[in-house]
């Protein structure tokens, strides 16, 4: 648990942690009339995040001047606690069910010249722990007109007493999903559906919102049904097989990724699909590695069979990037063709691009010790050694450096053995 006390400069603070919210902000105090605090609220109400307050009725609060009808046009809500039959005396704040703040310290114009305390504790079980009694007050509340200064407040009380309109709900789901308030985005767009089932566009959005927050099902859900009226959105293939890859549904993803590709041929599209093969790969060593665990009479041609052809599918999404795009970091792709190279052990062609990605001004020592690598797996000692001390140039106290400039010294002095077998190590 982080936690942090503060006996000064305490409204600062708390400023300063209203800043980072993204999606909510409960909020239970006594009393309520700092207008720097209620501004920075409004603020974050305008930018759709959620702003829930619970205050005592009564004089203090009434005679704030605050404009508490600013929280409610946004979406806001406000509740009060009957003063005379239970003073509500709680001073503490909830930010993004993360971040709790609690202490003496009124959110009053007057509090800044006390002497207060506050204690700001990063911890999620806490924050839920406050939530609960948050959720249990607001049992025992009630909201009141008489705090909302309106010209015409006839208008409020019809804006207050009936939900927002579709179109009013989609401009603010689209103000909180802009600001990376996607849980509450994903519920105001829930709500617009319920209005009008018909716009199949929304979809897209709710479930970009709920692949932001990790509802991966939900997502794959929703990306299915907008396809179902909108067959050519790439992006939403895309999209759905950025949320069945995290499922670890490769084969799908690998699919929708196609899809994708055949409708536009994007750079992101690409990638995503080389991505997808090359997970079926080993992460350590070659895919000859997996006789390991093979008895001796048997082999798993099979499986060495597709996991070649999945590097292969992979190098060649990767050579296309390089063949259709132009203005793209070139030697990331010469590595990453190298890197999958090696583990389906095309030790040439994996030379052939480490060499690429060295090419020019800019080298990485680490570079040098993956070729010298391949040279030895390839009997070539002598670039070995080059590359090997090449690299120890850069980074002479490295370990790994070293102990592969022993192992080729070693393999050097060694017989040659003609019958080695040149994909196997």
């Amino acid at each position: 648990m982080d936690s942090e006390v503060l006996f000064n400069n305490i409204k600062p603070k708390i400023r300063e942690e209203l800043k980072k919210s993204r999606t909510s902000v409960y909020l239970a105090v006594a009393w309520l009339t700092d207008d720097e605090l209620f501004s920075d609220l409004i603020q974050l109400s305008n930018k759709g995040i959620g702003i829930k307050i619970i205050l005592n009725d009564d004089e203090i609060n009434r005679k704030s001047g605050l404009n508490f009808s600013q929280l409610y046009q946004n979406g806001g809500l406000i509740y009060f606690v009957d003063s005379l039959i239970n003073l509500m005396h709680n001073k503490f704040c909830i930010i993004d069910e993360k971040v709790t703040i609690n202490g003496s310290f009124n959110w009053t114009r007057k509090a800044s010249n006390n002497l207060e305390n506050i204690t700001v504790i990063r911890d999620e079980i806490i924050s839920k722990q406050f939530l609960v009694q948050f959720n249990e007050l607001t049992k025992t509340t009630y909201q009141s007109l008489e705090y909302l200064n309106l010209e015409n407040s006839e208008n409020l009380k019809i804006q207050l007493d009936k939900d927002l309109s579709y179109d009013e709900l989609i401009l603010r789901a689209e103000k909180r999903k802009e600001n990376e308030s996607y849980i509450m985005a994903i519920h105001d767009y829930r709500n617009a559906l319920k209005i009008n089932n018909e716009d199949k566009n929304i979809l897209f959005d709710l479930a970009y919102c709920q692949s932001e927050v990790g509802d991966n099902k939900a997502t794959i859900e929703n990306y299915s049904e907008y396809l179902e009226h909108y067959p050519n959105s790439s992006a939403a293939y895309n999209n759905r097989g950025v949320a069945y890859d995290k499922l670890k549904e490769v084969n799908k993803a690998i699919e929708d990724y196609s899809s994708a590709i055949l409708i536009d041929e994007k750079l992101l599209y690409y990638e995503n699909r080389a991505i997808s093969f090359s997970s079926f790969l080993p992460d350590n060593g070659n895919i000859y590695l997996v006789q390991e665990n093979i008895n001796e009479n048997e082999s798993n041609y099979s499986l060495i069979d597709f996991l070649k052809k999945q590097g292969e599918n992979a190098i060649q999404d990767y050579l296309t990037i390089l063949k259709k795009f132009q203005d793209i970091d070139r030697k990331h792709y010469y590595r990453k063709i190298a890197e999958i190279s090696c583990i389906i052990s095309e030790y040439e062609m994996s030379i052939e691009y480490y060499s690429r990605a060295m090419a020019g001004k800019e080298e990485d020592h680490s570079d040098y010790s993956r070729r010298a690598f391949l040279y030895l797996i390839t009997d070539n000692f002598e670039k070995a050694l080059f590359d090997i001390n090449k690299a120890l140039s850069y980074d002479p106290n490295n370990s790994t450096y070293k102990e592969l400039l022993k192992e080729i010294k070693h393999e050097k002095l060694k017989p040659k053995n003609w019958f080695k077998k040149n994909n196997v190590w």
